[in-house]
């Protein structure tokens, strides 16, 4: 959880940067999650979960508003089936990152 949170920050962290300075803008532009992964400071769009097992990682599922970060321990996306899942999204019109669904649509509230 705490790694999708951290992403989600950096992902929030980018839409705020002014585009002369690498920023992206995540309600105005349609962006690929490569784009957007590569602003907030990763090399890929699916980083990995240090710590959260050998086949862990993370990714950004959706990009606009919200933009979605998603982070499993078996290495499946927000559509796989796995008991260890965490989904965060990025609004980026409030500043909230909020964990919104913890394995199977457990609702939590903001961080």
């Amino acid at each position: 959880m705490q790694r999708a949170i951290n992403i989600g920050n950096d992902v929030l962290a980018a839409h705020n940067e002014p585009s002369q300075f690498g920023g992206v803008d995540l309600i105005n532009n349609s962006l690929g999650s490569g784009k957007v992964a590569t602003a907030a400071g990763y090399e890929s769009d699916t980083p990995s979960a240090d710590g959260a097992g050998d086949a862990a990682e993370c990714g950004i599922s959706t990009v606009g508003n919200p933009t979605t970060i998603y982070c499993s321990s078996d290495g499946a996306n927000s559509n796989g089936t796995n008991n260890q899942f965490v989904e965060v999204d990025v609004n980026p019109d409030t500043g909230d990152v909020a964990v919104t669904t913890i394995n199977d649509n457990t609702s939590v509230g903001s961080v």
